[in-house]
């Protein structure tokens, strides 16, 4: 479960979650007139730092890579295997995942001594843990990456236009076997 989503971006409003439902809402004040609405508030852009957290790509487009968020870190705390878990990703170094956990957890003794995870390990250990996927060459088709967007789906990539697909241009074939 996603406990809390923050930033060492000083604009950034850490946002706290707790079990069951939450609902992103935009205030209304007294200031508020008829002609401010909801729209671009944040509310996507949350979802694309949950999926930056464990593990999609960053290339060049990326919005982690802009100026105003390369060098800053999004940090999720998170609880995994019955254990919390704070992982910390940036644009600057968008191949590495720092994490802080209990050194007792799978997770941890993939670690190691180390800081961090190279995103593959990240993402194969999110796999293994929250999908029940062993790392193998009969399960080439399935991995974290592949199946996550079904939770965490983004609106512009089509996401809602099919149950059954989170991405448009997604092939048949995939979605079978997803």
């Amino acid at each position: 479960m996603i406990k809390k989503i923050s930033s060492t971006l000083p604009t950034f409003n850490a946002i706290n979650l707790h079990e069951g439902l939450n609902i992103l809402l935009a205030d209304i004040t007294e200031q508020s007139t008829e002609k401010n609405t909801r729209n671009g508030l944040g509310k996507t852009t949350f979802i694309e730092i949950i999926n930056f957290l464990l593990g999609s790509s960053c290339n060049k487009n990326s919005i982690f890579k802009f100026p105003p968020f390369i060098n800053h870190f999004f940090i999720m705390d998170i609880k995994l295997e019955n254990s919390e878990v704070t992982v910390k990703h940036s644009g600057e170094s968008a191949n590495d995942i720092f994490v802080e956990c209990s050194k007792e957890t799978k997770l941890g003794k993939i670690l190691g001594a180390r800081d961090r995870l190279v995103l593959k390990e990240w993402t194969e250990y999110l796999g293994e843990t929250l999908f029940n996927l062993e790392p193998s060459e009969s399960l080439e088709h399935l991995s974290f990456r592949k199946l996550f967007p079904y939770f965490a789906r983004n609106a512009k990539d089509g996401g809602f236009l099919d149950s059954t697909c989170y991405l448009k241009t997604k092939k048949i074939l995939d979605i079978q076997i997803y």
